[in-house]
């Protein structure tokens, strides 16, 4: 009996999305001011010559340094010496000579200069914030697919050659070509904005979607730019030093289930998330990084997302399948190919004293989502359970329960099996 396989041309890759927040553009009271502000002049030397170039800061959450991207072009040469005498200044702000340890170029540029891909183009400076956890640039948006981005007006804001602090220059016009890693625009480009911001709006705010590096090759449309892809934004929160790299997700206890830890389970042969006392055998890990968070100058709240790490018998048809789906409509976690709404969380910090106590110190989190249904609250939270779990059972080594839930979210009111940590 032959197997029956559909065809890649009628399948769609949506066919498990759930339903989407529709965000329909512009923006939303800006201060262009406020933009300014977060552009920076580069000034310095090449191979003895005095260049310049633009950066930008940008606002990532749960870093304790503000971080400004810019063009790697702008930071090394393309026979690979660094840049010497960098200075860095702003419209309102002293100017400054970033330490060297706190410059960052791509891996792959810096392996590579002379190439000069546009995709690999982009690297950072890390200055000290003079208040600690000050929000501080242009947001930033891992959702933004392909059909968002292709046809939209992108924005350039940055600094000529001979341009002063007080006229920064801005240009606009359509992106012309989508590449998982680069993005091409249909804006006038000069020398001196390379490591400029491209921007569009995104739920009201300035959203920056790649870091612009290079005019059009010849004969062909568009200027480019490193596009803020997953890949890219990864690394520069390795340099900032955030998120979480291959933890898993622990219940935080006063009293362990049966002297046990509880755990999120995901299984190759199971469709949903299952709660396992203990942590052997357990093969479930994530890596935990922003995914979206606001300009400094809104009030929206910053989203991770939970990016599966397949353990090494995984089976390979579903290997694709790496986002962590927090599936508020079905009340049960599940993994999905495609990066959607209901893949990104709030991860509020819990005030809960005893548990911290017990837990030497570890405050712990909720993993909080928007509920636009309205049905459970405007915010639920992930809960866990084991009352369906019985001694008999742990001796049988039955050590699994589908308590997975999600229930209306109360800022400071306690809960069972609602605070987390990432071990």
């Amino acid at each position: 009996m032959s197997t029956f396989v559909l065809d890649p041309v009628f399948y769609d890759i949506d066919w498990d999305r759930l339903p989407q927040v529709e965000d329909h553009g512009g923006l939303h009271f800006s201060h262009t001011q406020k933009i300014y502000d977060w552009i920076v002049q580069l000034e310095f030397e090449q191979q003895g010559n005095t260049s310049y170039g633009t950066g930008f800061y940008i606002n990532i959450p749960g870093t304790k340094m503000h971080v400004i991207l810019t063009a790697a072009h702008n930071l090394i040469s393309k026979g690979g010496q660094l840049s010497k005498n960098l200075r860095v200044r702003g419209k309102n702000s002293s100017e400054f000579a970033p330490k060297d340890s706190n410059i960052f170029i791509s891996q792959a540029y810096r392996r590579d200069p002379k190439a000069g891909k546009a995709e690999n183009d982009y690297g950072a400076i890390l200055v000290q914030s003079s208040q600690s956890g000050q929000a501080r640039g242009f947001g930033f948006a891992l959702n933004l697919r392909d059909d968002r981005l292709c046809n939209s007006k992108m924005q350039v804001v940055g600094y000529l050659v001979d341009s002063t602090l007080e006229d920064p220059t801005e240009s606009s016009g359509p992106c012309v070509v989508c590449q998982p890693n680069e993005l091409r625009y249909d804006v006038s480009t000069e020398k001196g904005l390379s490591g400029s911001p491209v921007f569009i709006p995104y739920k009201g705010h300035e959203t920056v979607v790649a870091i612009h590096n290079n005019a059009p090759r010849p004969r062909q449309k568009g200027s480019r730019g490193a596009r803020l892809s997953e890949p890219t934004l990864r690394e520069i929160f390795g340099w900032a030093q955030v998120g979480y790299t291959d933890k898993a997700l622990r219940v935080l206890q006063l009293k362990p289930a049966f002297g046990q830890d509880m755990y999120l389970r995901l299984a190759p042969e199971e469709e949903y998330a299952c709660v396992r006392l203990g942590r052997d055998g357990l093969d479930t890990s994530f890596d935990i990084f922003p995914a979206y968070a606001p300009a400094s100058a809104v009030e929206n709240h910053p989203l991770h997302v939970f990016r599966f790490r397949p353990p090494e018998d995984w089976p390979r048809m579903n290997n694709k399948q790496l986002w962590v789906l927090w599936d508020i409509m079905q009340k049960a976690v599940s993994l999905t190919t495609t990066l959607q709404d209901y893949c990104f969380v709030r991860i509020v910090n819990a005030s809960d004293r005893k548990v911290q106590k017990k837990n030497g110190g570890e405050e712990g989190v909720h993993i909080v989502l928007v509920n636009p249904m309205g049905d459970m609250g405007e915010l639920v939270e992930l809960r866990m359970g084991d009352s369906m779990i019985k001694a008999e059972d742990i001796e049988m080594g039955d050590v699994e329960t589908h308590e997975v839930s999600f229930e209306k979210h109360r800022r400071g009111k306690k809960a069972k099996y609602n605070i987390f940590c990432f071990e």
